[in-house]
């Protein structure tokens, strides 16, 4: 899981609250300096956390390891929005099987928001002009407003 450093501490408490059997470690700028103490952390828990200012060098020392994310989870998703920011790249480039993106602020500012977030979920795919709207006419059941694997909520 990728969060702001702000509420990693509050994700893990939720989580042993929610799920008390679940192993959970959070990486930290001292685990990253240590290759085999980082891939202990990915063997030996079913979870693990990271802040977003670490997660460049995250990347990075996953690739060195060949280690590959079963889920990637991002919290506060509307920060990658910007497919020229740093987190954005790093994101898309993570060996992650599959991606849930956790945001409860919208993210639909101009259609290069919504490419740049398909493009996190998608990254093997290319997106062009008119694409989130053919995504979402594409992934639209009949009778539902939102694709089958968008929750969202209305205020």
């Amino acid at each position: 899981m990728l969060a702001p450093i702000t509420l990693i501490n509050n994700w893990k408490n939720e989580a042993e609250i929610w799920a008390p059997n679940l192993k959970i470690d959070v990486i930290s700028a001292e685990t990253l300096k240590d290759t085999t103490r980082l891939v202990r952390a990915f063997e030996t828990n079913n979870m693990v956390m990271c802040p977003y200012s670490l997660s460049t060098s995250l990347k990075n020392k996953l690739s060195e390891s060949n280690i590959k994310i079963d889920l990637l989870i991002c919290d506060e998703a509307h920060k990658l929005r910007k497919k020229n920011s740093q987190v954005n790249s790093t994101v898309r480039q993570l060996n992650a099987s599959s991606r849930w993106l956790i945001t409860g602020t919208p993210m639909e500012r101009d259609e290069d928001d919504i490419i740049s977030i398909l493009k996190i979920l998608s990254p093997e795919k290319t997106f062009g002009k008119g694409a989130s709207s053919v995504w979402r006419a594409k992934h639209t059941r009949l009778g539902t407003q939102d694709p089958p694997h968008l929750i969202s909520t209305e205020k």
